[in-house]
């Protein structure tokens, strides 16, 4: 089961007591406590996180084996404790259990539109300190592990046979096929340069050569040549 329903508990005196979530087990495992949202009590969650986390305290309620199932699951209890309109808890809306499904692709209200320059909710803005802390922290190893050749084929698959257009609607395309045009200053490409001769070099176990990350696992590894032809 890699997917759960969980609850917090704060026992501070800024909040209601309770937060109902939903994520993977190993998030919770590692001391996620959960992500508010709202107006009302997002700046002073962060800011008891941050300075008194041992406030907080999280614990399982149901166990999954799909996102979709924990997040039908965390809508059951929502609805059920009408957590919106409950003093007793943090969360201010209710969590619809296949929201991010359903507003996928062209039906995601953004979806073409463009938020580049003063478009761009953050535009002249800046996170504060304690915001940047919190998304570096929420980040730090999420994707340095290798990925399997299911989650790999997964990626393929879904992009296979699909433009840009298609990804993110009209004018997102023209904005990404105009940045992919734009010519590159030498410093820029004097920078990427050095980027890719200072990555470590990976050594292939057939052939030996060693080579960057991306043609390894593309031309080496499982691909080698050598191993093909044995």
């Amino acid at each position: 089961m890699d997917y759960c329903t969980y609850l917090t508990t704060y026992k501070g005196d800024k909040m209601p007591p309770f937060y109902i979530g939903r994520t993977s087990v190993k998030r919770i495992q590692t001391g996620y406590r959960g992500s508010v949202t709202s107006k009302l009590y997002k700046q002073i969650w962060l800011e008891e996180l941050y300075r008194n986390p041992h406030l907080f305290e999280t614990r399982i309620l149901t166990l999954h084996s799909t996102k979709k199932e924990s997040a039908e699951k965390e809508e059951y209890f929502h609805k059920k404790l009408q957590v919106h309109k409950n003093p007793l808890y943090i969360n201010q809306a209710t969590g619809y259990g296949t929201f991010h499904t359903d507003i996928k692709g062209n039906k995601n209200p953004w979806f073409g539109k463009s938020r580049s320059g003063e478009l761009n909710p953050m535009f002249g803005k800046t996170h504060s300190e304690l915001t940047r802390q919190k998304m570096r922290a929420s980040g730090q190893g999420k994707h340095d592990g290798p990925k399997s050749q299911a989650h790999k084929d997964a990626i393929r698959n879904s992009l296979i046979g699909r433009s840009l257009e298609d990804l993110h609607g009209n004018d997102q395309a023209n904005e990404i096929r105009a940045k992919m045009q734009r010519p590159k200053s030498e410093d820029h490409k004097k920078k990427q340069s050095d980027i890719m001769k200072n990555k470590p070099k990976l050594t292939c176990p057939h052939c030996g050569k060693q080579v960057s990350s991306g043609n390894y696992f593309r031309w080496h590894d499982t691909n080698c040549k050598s191993l093909i032809k044995k």
